[in-house]
């Protein structure tokens, strides 16, 4: 509505004094700019933040320096604002890189499983569930098969 309020604003500069006073919804306008003042603020404001969100880049055990500052960005604008950021997930992912890193440089003789190590698991264990559960149906419809007529 940009367009519209600046076409809207230049076309109440252009009357004169007794025409501008004429104008029953002048109030109308004012609000309208200062709405868009406000949303052009909070847009200014997200992209503060999501600059620094940006500028974490990937994240090593030196990046919490980076994190927290984004963080605390992120933290300072309202809700509205907040809502414009886009790469929230990239922070909150960051968050939880750097968190992991930590915690592993902290027990380098008792690392905990990764995620990927848990995942091949996982996966073996529901391959050979899934094969044993194939095998029994198909165990149980050969044996209908030969007791059919």
């Amino acid at each position: 509505s940009e367009a519209e309020i600046a076409a809207a604003r230049a076309a109440y500069d252009a009357l004169t004094a007794e025409q501008q006073a004429l104008v029953n919804n002048y109030a109308v306008l004012t609000q309208a700019e200062e709405k868009l003042a406000q949303m052009q603020a909070d847009k200014a404001a997200a992209q503060a933040a999501e600059l620094l969100i940006d500028a974490i880049g990937t994240v090593t055990l030196d990046s919490e320096a980076e994190i927290a500052a984004a963080r605390a960005a992120y933290d300072a604008l309202t809700p509205a604002q907040q809502k414009l950021v886009s790469n929230l997930g990239t922070l909150l992912a960051a968050e939880t890189e750097l968190a992991q890193l930590q915690a592993e440089a902290q027990n380098p003789e008792d690392p905990a499983k990764t995620g990927d190590e848990r995942d091949a698991w996982l996966f073996a264990w529901l391959t050979l569930l899934a094969l044993g559960a194939g095998l029994a149906v198909w165990t149980a419809k050969r044996r209908l098969g030969r007791n059919e007529p």
